[in-house]
């Protein structure tokens, strides 16, 4: 359950990471 929760955050940040890069 914690990896699940850990995998969002860092899929979150990595979208928001590309997204701010265009």
């Amino acid at each position: 359950m914690v990896q699940s929760l850990k995998a969002a955050v860092v899929l979150d940040w990595s979208v928001s990471f590309w997204s701010a890069s265009f």
